[in-house]
Formats: structure tokens, sequence, C-alpha cells
């Protein structure tokens, strides 16, 4: 398909200009022995989960000295960021540092009623023509937030009304967090809208960290992801949903933006994720595979999986409504348009975490899933991100496992944990090549 052989051209290119990860070596006098800087770029350094602020400020201060500028410690989940010159070395940078890389491109692509609405309050087909959820869900999200990461929003539109909050990634090149491309705001509706979210009471915050032409860097959602951590941070009983609509291949450990991921789930954070739309298992694709996210599949209108949809029961959790989803549109206040695509599934799972949430401020990210799969109809094969038969929000859904599903294979090297689940130094950074939203 078109979309493989962009992704195979984008790979092809950046193999061409040598982007390349540098390995955390467990053997080394150092955490990095030796990380030459091929490119006047970006570079991202990840941090163990124990690195504090001292460690952090020793990092800063080693990148400095290596003559890197615009360094920013991305202190709530454990990054640097820093401009480096082509000719610099980062060398011996202290312990407390799983690995170093450039910053990758992050690029989109495009995808091509309500009847989302109706479907996920329906045990069966065919639909009623009506999305009833008060009765179930009384605050109607109201009190949680949902994150969209994405192309930024309009934030005057009318499904919002006052509930949604538009910025740019921090530190990133944008003059606002507006939307001029389009997929963020339907994101965002299809999540938050009075008339096209699944929780119309819910607060929208959408952090723009992708351009106008689909493009952006790594850098920028890492930031965006540090904000999110340090909002929760500040304000640890707020029910926080991240919506991630985005997302690339993967390939060897653990990616930088996976570890990010999985960093803001163990703050308490819910991540809903993209499966993604190449038609092949969802474990093949970043940050699908994050055990620790909610992965969210396509559905059409005839309870079929979308064409294009990733499937495979290890990576993907749920599935939602993703064929012809009718949502506000950048281009006017009051304008819709129809879109498709796992992009489109994901924010409605969003939103029935912020209904759930809403109800159970409390409950953990394995609670929240298995809360939406409980008693939820089978469609395609997955159960589906399910409200309608949630009426007991007095009761303390038990996850259905005491960790969410393992979505790495148990024999891959670089899925190494130590007992308590994180990351061991050494198995914990690498990079993927490209982002790509669905």
């Amino acid at each position: 398909m078109a979309f493989a052989r962009r992704l195979a051209a984008l790979a092809a290119t950046a193999a061409a200009v040598g982007v390349a990860a540098a390995e955390y070596n467990p053997d080394a006098t150092s955490s990095v022995a030796d990380v030459a800087v091929t490119d006047a770029t970006k570079k991202i350094v990840t941090l163990t989960d124990d690195c504090d602020a001292a460690c952090g400020a020793k990092v800063v201060a080693t990148l400095e000295a290596a003559g890197c500028t615009d360094v920013v410690l991305l202190a709530a989940i454990n990054y640097v960021t820093a401009t480096c010159a082509a000719s610099s070395s980062i060398a011996s940078l202290p312990e407390g540092v799983l690995g170093a890389a450039p910053a990758e491109s992050v690029v989109i692509q495009g995808a091509t009623s309500y009847w989302g609405l109706d479907r996920v309050d329906e045990v069966a087909l065919p639909l009623d023509g009506q999305f009833n959820v008060k009765s179930c869900y009384p605050k109607l999200g109201a009190g949680a937030e949902i994150f969209v990461i994405d192309t930024g929003c309009r934030s005057t539109h009318t499904e919002f009304r006052g509930r949604i909050r538009s910025m740019p990634a921090p530190n990133s090149r944008y003059p606002s967090g507006e939307d001029d491309q389009g997929h963020g705001t339907h994101c965002a509706g299809s999540a938050s809208g009075s008339a096209a979210g699944v929780a119309p009471a819910s607060t929208v915050t959408c952090i723009k960290a992708l351009s106008s032409t689909g493009s952006g860097s790594n850098v920028d959602i890492a930031a965006s992801l540090n904000y999110v951590a340090e909002r929760k941070k500040r304000k640890p009983s707020k029910p926080l949903i991240l919506s991630m609509s985005f997302g690339g291949p993967a390939s060897g450990r653990p990616g930088q933006m996976e570890v990010a991921v999985s960093r803001l789930a163990a703050l308490g954070v819910v991540p809903v994720v993209a499966a993604g739309n190449e038609g092949v298992d969802a474990c093949k694709t970043s940050p699908a595979r994050v055990k620790e996210a909610i992965t969210v599949a396509a559905s059409d209108a005839s309870d079929r999986i979308a064409s294009f949809s990733n499937f495979g029961t290890t990576c993907v959790d749920v599935i939602a409504p993703g064929v012809r989803i009718r949502s506000s549109d950048f281009s006017g206040d009051r304008a819709y348009s129809i879109k498709s695509g796992t992009s489109m599934a994901t924010p409605h799972v969003a939103g029935v975490a912020a209904l759930i949430l809403a109800e159970q401020p409390s409950l953990s990210v394995p609670q929240v899933l298995a809360a939406m799969r409980r008693s939820a109809p089978n469609v395609a094969g997955y159960p589906l991100s399910f409200v309608g038969q949630q009426c007991t929000p007095s009761a303390t859904p038990s996850p259905e496992r005491e960790q969410p599903p393992t979505k790495y294979p148990n024999n891959a090297p670089w899925s190494r944990t130590s007992r308590s689940g994180k990351l061991r130094p050494g198995y914990g950074w690498a990079q993927s090549a490209f982002y790509v939203y669905y």
C-alpha cells in the first residue's frame, strides 16, 4: 500500500543521512562510553528512573561543557534534550544515563456520523440512533482532562465551548497551539466534543507537536509528554488521559517514546494509543506495543475490523469505531468532517476512560481497561470499548490481570525487566525510525 511504500522511503532516507542509535553498554566504565554527534541537531538523552535532580544536573552540565546549547531537563519523564554541533563529541556521561540518540523525524499521514457514539453504548447491532450514558456516568466526564498530542486544535470550535485549551509543545517552534492541519481537532471532538464526543463534560488540552505538513520532531513529543507528567505530579488526584493517534514501526528494544509512555502510566496517567493502519500485527508498531498503554484497533459500522487496522490479541486491548467518523473540523467554528483510521478510534476510547475516571478517579490503568472491557460485546474478535453495561459507578472493578497484557515477546532480549517491572539499565533505550499519524 502507499502508506507502506512511504514508510519504506522514509526509512531509507533515515539510513542515508545516518540516523543511528548509540547503545548503552552495561560493561563500560560510564553509562555511554562515547556518543559521536554526526549532525548539528537535537539530541535526546534518556535517564534512568532513579536519576534524581543532582544526577540530571550533572548530565546537563556535561552536555553544556561539550558545547551543546538549548539544553533542557525534562525532569518529569527523566529526559534531557540539547542541540549539539556536528563537531561535538559527548563522552563519559555520568551514571544515570540509559542512552542518547539524535532526535527523530515525526511524520503524519492522512486518514480517509456519530454512529461511533451510538455503537459504544449498544450491546449489539442494529443501532438505536441514541447515545445514552448519563444514567451510568452522571458526570459525563467532568473533572477528567484529556490530553491530545497532535496537530493542535481549533479552540474556538463550538464543540468545546470553553472546555478546551490549545497550546504549542513546550520549547517548540510553534507560535500557538491552533490547528492548521485538521487531525487534532477531529480527534479532540471525538473524545470531548459536546455533540461528537464520548465525554462531553470533560476538558481537553491539545498540545501541538506536529506541523501543518504533518511532520515534527520527537523532541516536541517528549516535551509534550513531560508537560503531562508535570501536571499529574502537581495534581496527582486529578484524572488525566493521554490520547496519541500516531505511531511508527517498532524494532529492537523499547524506543525512547515508549519508555516515556510507560513512565506516564506509572504516574497514573491513562495512555490510549492507536494500533496503527498498516494492516499488520500491532506488536510491530510503536507505541502500540507498550504494555502499559491501552491499544485501540478500528471497527466499521458492520462490526468488522477495518480493512486498514492493525490487529492481534497480544497488543490490541480494545476495538472502537474508526471508519467514517464525523467530528469537528479545523476549517471553521461550526465545521465538521468525516475521517477514518485508528486515529479516530483512539479518542473514542480516551472518552470512555474519561467517563470512567470522572466517577472513580482513583482507578489504575489496568482497572480502567478492565472497566471498559467488562461485559463488553465481542466485535471482530476483540472486546469493544464499551459504556452500555457499566452502570455500577460505586463498584471498583478488579484488574483482569495483575499487570497489563505483556506486549513484548517473552523471549525477546530487549524486553528484560527487573522483578519490580522497571526497565533495567542496559535494556531501556532504543529509537524508532518515524512516527506517522493514523
